[in-house]
């Protein structure tokens, strides 16, 4: 964790999970023209982007998780991010981390609603 953070600043020290407003592929996201991501709206239609209103580094610490399949790691990290939308005010929860799906196709994971934007 970075210099004088602790997990208590983060939220105010309350208990955090995403909503499933934000679960099970509904939450998406793209680039911009420079290389800057941007999350959206799972309200809004008009892909409305969301606020980071503040965030977290939960973990960082140097890779250990899977590296036979991470051989280029150099961290592990985990960084929760509070999200708001102007809006629908929407706000909740999402996290972001390198040790969890390292490959494949996750709208084929049953736990995993495609979203109808990447339906045929």
């Amino acid at each position: 964790m970075p210099k004088g953070e602790t997990l208590n600043e983060f939220n105010n020290g309350q208990p955090f999970a995403g909503s499933a407003e934000v679960r099970r592929g509904k939450l998406r996201g793209m680039t911009d023209a420079s290389e800057h991501f941007f999350f959206l709206c799972p309200r809004c239609a008009d892909n409305t982007i969301l606020q980071i209103l503040d965030f977290g580094v939960m973990r960082d610490a140097p890779a250990t998780y899977d590296l036979e399949h991470r051989a280029k790691a150099k961290r592990d990290f985990k960084i929760a991010m509070k999200i708001h939308c102007l809006k629908c005010k929407l706000m909740d929860f999402v996290e972001i981390s390198n040790d969890a799906w390292q490959g494949g196709k996750i709208t084929s994971d049953p736990l995993v609603e495609e979203p109808s934007v990447y339906s045929n």
